[in-house]
């Protein structure tokens, strides 16, 4: 085949990088968004076979979705946020069989109050899966020079939405919500920006049965404090990783462009316990999965973001055998998500 024909048969398109992949509930699709290295110009595709069949030569489905920023499966049904129109709150369905990406309206959110950002105000920003086929949303329902948190929602199978809790602040974090292994609780990441030479952002871990939201205390700091990433291990345990900066000085460098150039200093995991953050000592705070095949069993690991490199949140993909002897399999990954069973 061609060139053109080669580009157009590409999962990731050159130039792009996952942002986000997520499974349906019964694991017989994949969806990912994916984005320009300069986060501009993303697509949602999707992925799907029958029940029992293998992932061989699939038929690739795509849609353009410039505003996306979340996906997720309502059951079997691929779900995204992106819809801009505050005057009609959505969110967008995907066909899977492909074709035009239908409306997904949502009722019974409140009008939008105080705001002069009309960018963001009455938009809503999916963050997940919820149980019972719900989804879970931050509605922005007050905007000034940053785009405010508001309150978080969840939305039944029939679009209607239920208040969880009022949650204010500068705004969501770029990152992706972490989801917990029974999808009970989200970690949604969230900033807070005080002044040009103040700003930190933490994690929000959002309970989805009982509709609590624990802000935790951020860890301690002196100056700026950011976010890498927010995770659960395989028995619920929420953790985070952080990393300081000093914050504006008389020793600070500047790019060409004008912007400050942050001084970060070394990434430190931390375990969620109770409302605060706690340093952990442990080598390697992980996401891991068995996995068996032939009479064997393995675990499949992923370990959290420790790094950014060029703008994007970077982990590994390790294996591990019985004898815990452990095989690189894949660094500087993006986005992973784990396959339910089938």
């Amino acid at each position: 085949m061609d060139q053109r024909q080669r580009q157009e048969h590409r999962p990731v398109p050159s130039g792009y990088r996952v942002r986000q992949l997520t499974w349906s509930t019964d694991g017989t699709s994949l969806a990912w968004l994916a984005e320009r290295h300069d986060g501009t110009g993303r697509k949602v595709f999707l992925v799907r076979r029958g029940r029992g069949q293998p992932f061989v030569t699939p038929r690739l489905r795509s849609w353009e979705c410039a505003d996306c920023s979340t996906l997720a499966f309502r059951d079997n049904q691929l779900v995204s946020d992106g819809a801009t129109d505050p005057n009609r709150p959505m969110l967008w369905s995907y066909p899977p069989l492909g074709g035009a990406r239908r409306p997904l309206p949502v009722t019974g959110l409140p009008s939008p109050d105080e705001c002069f950002g009309p960018t963001y105000c009455g938009r809503l920003q999916l963050l997940g899966a919820a149980p019972r086929g719900g989804l879970t949303v931050s509605y922005f329902d007050s905007v000034g020079n940053f785009p405010g948190v508001g309150s978080f929602f969840q939305v039944s199978r029939d679009g209607e939405a239920r208040p969880i809790r009022s949650f204010y602040g500068s705004g969501l974090g770029p990152e992706v919500a972490a989801a917990s292994p029974r999808r009970d609780r989200l970690a949604v990441p969230w900033y807070q920006h005080l002044s040009a030479c103040e700003e930190y952002s933490n994690v929000a871990i959002v309970d989805q049965r009982g509709g609590r939201v624990e802000r935790l205390d951020p860890p301690s700091r002196d100056g700026n404090l950011w976010m890498v990433s927010a995770w659960f291990d395989r028995d619920g345990q929420a953790y985070a990783a952080f990393r300081s900066e000093p914050g504006c000085g008389s020793d600070d460098e500047y790019a060409p462009d004008g912007q400050r150039i942050p001084r970060w200093g070394e990434t430190r995991v931390y375990r969620a316990s109770n409302v605060r953050w706690v340093e952990t000592r442990e080598k390697r705070p992980i996401l891991a999965r068995d996995v068996h095949a032939s009479g064997k069993t393995a675990t499949v690991v992923g370990t959290p973001a420790g790094e950014v490199s060029g703008g994007y949140h970077t982990g590994t993909l390790l294996a591990q055998n019985a004898a815990n002897a452990e095989v690189e399999v894949a660094r500087g990954v993006h986005a992973f998500a784990w396959q339910p069973a089938s």
